[in-house]
């Protein structure tokens, strides 16, 4: 069982090196808490499985709050174009991503990764535990909002 939080010594080194992988955008953030909650709570779920079935739905649902960073992603896998509205930029990060995923053969939604969706709410509060990608406990304070997340990448 899960103590206290999630981690893995490469993110803790990371952290006590004064990084600041997690301090750049919410969806990322959330990405790593939900890929780490689920191949936690199921052994058959790798953590590169969970990211592809969570990253294109947080990324729509979440990435307006880090407009800047989502262009910059856009910019960088050559999906934006200059004087778009900011607000298509994670879509367009959250398409390309999810294109290059299925063209692996790598699953894009948690209905692909034969897990319960009954276990969605373990996932969450597994989700809420993570400290390297919630260090500020901001997670909790929308405990709400990223059930929907989830519920949305089902």
């Amino acid at each position: 069982d899960w103590s206290s939080d999630v981690c893995s010594s490469d993110l803790n080194r990371e952290a006590d090196d004064g990084g600041t992988q997690f301090e750049r955008h919410w969806a990322g953030r959330v990405i790593y808490a939900f890929s780490t909650a689920l191949f936690s709570v199921f052994d058959r779920v790798g953590q590169g499985e969970g990211t592809g079935a969570v990253a294109g739905t947080v990324l729509r649902q979440l990435g307006s709050r880090d407009a800047d960073a989502m262009v910059r992603m856009a910019r960088a896998l050559g999906v934006w174009e200059e004087g778009a509205p900011t607000e298509e930029a994670p879509f367009r990060v959250a398409d390309a991503l999810e294109g290059t995923l299925l063209s692996l053969g790598m699953p894009t939604r948690l209905s692909a990764l034969g897990i319960e969706r009954s276990a969605l709410p373990r996932v969450i509060e597994h989700s809420l535990k993570n400290f390297n990608a919630d260090p500020g406990r901001e997670f909790v304070r929308e405990r709400e909002l990223l059930a929907k997340v989830l519920e949305a990448a089902w």
